[in-house]
């Protein structure tokens, strides 16, 4: 994550940032088959890539200590997805981009500063 304090007030500062993330690891899917009336299980590997630009604002309350409150951000995220089992080169890949906004993506923290 790298970010960039600019001062709004005495107290009162806006870090916007940038971060990226990626992860890997694994899933199994189950579904009925109807025909031969069986449960089928498919392993697949996945991989996952996201960059992104995050806003913030701090406000200190001491000289160490500030309150911080997040919302929102703007993103691109990559996800491909492919079978263990099979031979062939079949994946599976999931593009999105776009800024959130939901309610969900409001953070409010407590920050000691050295």
């Amino acid at each position: 994550m790298i970010g960039y304090y600019k001062r709004i007030t005495n107290r009162l500062y806006c870090m916007p940032y940038f971060y990226f993330g990626f992860g890997f690891g694994s899933s199994t899917n189950e579904s009925y088959d109807y025909f031969e009336d069986k449960i089928t299980e498919t392993k697949a590997s996945l991989n996952s890539f996201e960059v992104g630009l995050e806003g913030s604002l701090k406000y200190f309350i001491a000289k160490e200590w500030a309150f911080t409150l997040s919302y929102g951000k703007l993103f691109y995220n990559n996800t491909t997805q492919k079978p263990k089992d099979s031979s062939s080169d079949e994946k599976w890949t999931n593009s999105s981009y776009g800024l959130d906004l939901d309610l969900s993506s409001v953070n409010i923290g407590l920050v000691y500063t050295f």
